[in-house]
């Protein structure tokens, strides 16, 4: 169950969606398909709902962010219990539960007082950075999910054309000549990252929320701090190891890659003859393997080559494109046995659409 939170218009929960950096794609899909005006883009559609003052379009808008809080852009990390029992199980959800129940973080109240929204930007500033706090729990019968969030910083690489500034008559000197400006604006974005536990598999994921301009560097990171979290707990409170193991994703390459349903977007390998391909279909309702190039190089090297990179996409329960990427790196194909325990999942709005992604990798 995802909390609904305090009363706020439609305009506002708008102007947090954009402040997250979530794609406008995905919510002019979920304004479409629940009924309400649309746009081209997110200054157009503000402009619309800011003349707006309708309390279906508030809690239709309201749910629409509340579930890019679950299932919106993020890289999971996927492990599962050794022997899926009833003690391990029990002692997964204790753990979990004691996350969120036992937390001394200093700022809470500021998160819980703020959640399930964006705190604003002067706040984030005055908080650590990359010290997750456990703001919210859900214990059903099938899972149990802790919301964790904070602020990372972000830097913003914008391009302005330099006839589009006004300088106001006085452009500077060192300007003159030159066509653009390239501007590096520094900020906070607030995450709120997932840690999820399905009882019934077994199968735990950890969730890093891909908030604005988030580093590869920075969701690896995330994940091995709440990876550290969580056996430290099994170490120190139950004094046990934990039952985990890593899920190898990397055989999902060309699984997805040879299955008939979906369109391929994009696929990096490594051919037999020494090469490194990345391919890419410029639109996004065409199928990389009936791409004609795509298909002659492959018969020249009599298929010869070892994928290491793949995007799939399928259509979603709103009619966003839902994508799953698998990404080994190259030098996995170099290694004996090539690893890799995560995904990027997106273009999501229903735990059906989460699921069904997710449902292609475990």
């Amino acid at each position: 169950m995802i909390l609904l939170g305090r009363h706020m218009r439609a305009y506002d929960i708008l102007s947090l969606l954009r402040d997250k950096d979530v794609s406008f794609r995905t919510i002019q899909h979920g304004l479409t398909h629940n009924g309400l005006a649309s746009a081209k883009g997110w200054e157009a559609a503000l402009d619309y709902y800011n003349e707006i003052y309708d309390s279906d379009s508030d809690e239709i808008v309201k749910k629409l962010y509340l579930s890019q809080l679950y299932y919106g852009k993020r890289t999971v990390y996927f492990r599962r219990l050794s022997d899926v029992n009833d003690k391990n199980v029990k002692n997964t959800v204790d753990v979990i539960n004691r996350i969120f129940t036992t937390t001394k973080h200093k700022d809470i109240k500021t998160y819980k007082n703020s959640y399930p929204y964006i705190l604003d930007n002067k706040s984030l500033f005055n908080l650590k950075l990359n010290n997750p706090c456990p703001v919210h729990i859900d214990d059903n019968a099938n899972e149990i999910r802790v919301v964790m969030t904070y602020p990372r910083a972000y830097k913003q690489r914008d391009t302005f054309d330099i006839n589009d500034i006004d300088f106001d008559g006085n452009q500077p000197k060192q300007l003159d000549g030159y066509e653009e400006i390239i501007g590096i604006k520094s900020g906070r974005a607030q995450s709120f990252d997932s840690i999820l536990f399905n009882k019934l598999s077994g199968v735990l994921q950890i969730q890093i929320d891909h908030s604005r301009n988030i580093i590869n560097e920075e969701i690896d990171n995330a994940n091995l701090r709440y990876w550290n979290m969580i056996s430290n707990e099994f170490n120190t409170w139950l004094k046990i190891q934990s039952p985990f193991e890593k899920i190898n994703l990397f055989d999902k390459i060309n699984e997805l890659y040879v299955g008939s349903d979906g369109l391929i977007n994009t696929l990096s390998h490594s051919t037999g003859t020494g090469s490194v391909k990345k391919e890419r279909m410029r639109r996004r309702d065409e199928d990389l393997r009936k791409e004609k190039f795509h298909q002659v190089g492959l018969q020249a090297i009599n298929g010869d080559t070892n994928n290491y990179n793949i995007t799939k996409q399928w259509d979603g329960d709103c009619g966003t494109a839902l994508k799953l990427t698998i990404d080994a790196g190259v030098a996995a194909i170099s290694q004996s046995n090539p690893t890799v325990n995560c995904a990027i999942i997106e273009g999501c709005i229903t735990e059906s659409d989460f699921n069904f992604l997710v449902s292609k990798v475990i």
